[in-house]
């Protein structure tokens, strides 16, 4: 399970100096994507019945919750990588926010997308704040999996208590409350699971 989490190994894992996952080579466009998908696939896999409790599974938790809080702002430049909140980059790069018909123009988006995960930072943990910026600026359906799936994984496995992520995620600002939603959702569907076991 570790291997390809080692620093320079062959599969050529790193983390950045703020601590977020990093495949080189496929981690220049939507590096966040490849960080929070790889988080989800630890938590699962210290979730599994013949895993849970262990030390590797320890470390995998613990490693999944770091890269989420990495996208959720706990990262050298202190900037929040899910749009709409006080400290989210402000000119994505998505149609529906820019509202333009020029890329160039207007020199700031129109429209605020909400809960959507960005690309993210670059290897040394540097993101540019421009809608050109493709690589770093695109919101996807895809990096959503990811982000969604990790958060669901993480409160609905009873690694951390459901009024305290909600909380935490609807004090970035609110225009998270449709999420805060989804995460009542996990949080009373988890109860219900646990309470006729």
């Amino acid at each position: 399970m570790w291997e390809w989490l080692k620093f320079d190994n062959k599969y050529g894992t790193i983390f950045t100096p703020g601590g977020m996952l990093y495949y080189e080579n496929i981690s220049d466009t939507g590096a966040l994507r490849y960080a929070l998908n790889s988080a989800w696939l630890a938590q699962m896999y210290a979730d599994s019945p013949t895993t849970r409790g262990s030390h590797s599974a320890w470390r995998a938790s613990a490693f999944a919750v770091r890269q989420l809080e990495y996208a959720l702002g706990r990262n050298p430049i202190g900037m929040v990588f899910i749009t709409g909140t006080e400290k989210s980059p402000v000119n994505i790069s998505h149609r529906l926010a820019h509202g333009g018909n020029n890329i160039n123009t207007p020199a700031r988006n129109m429209h605020v997308i909400v809960g959507a995960l960005l690309g993210g930072p670059n290897a040394t943990d540097e993101y540019i704040d421009q809608r050109t910026n493709f690589k770093q600026a695109v919101p996807t359906l895809d990096y959503q999996a990811g982000f969604i799936g990790i958060l669901a994984s993480l409160i609905n496995h009873q690694r951390a208590d459901c009024l305290t992520t909600l909380h935490r995620i609807l004090s970035l600002t609110t225009p998270f409350a449709a999420l805060g939603l989804h995460i009542i959702y996990v949080c009373i569907r988890s109860w219900w699971n646990h309470r006729r076991e």
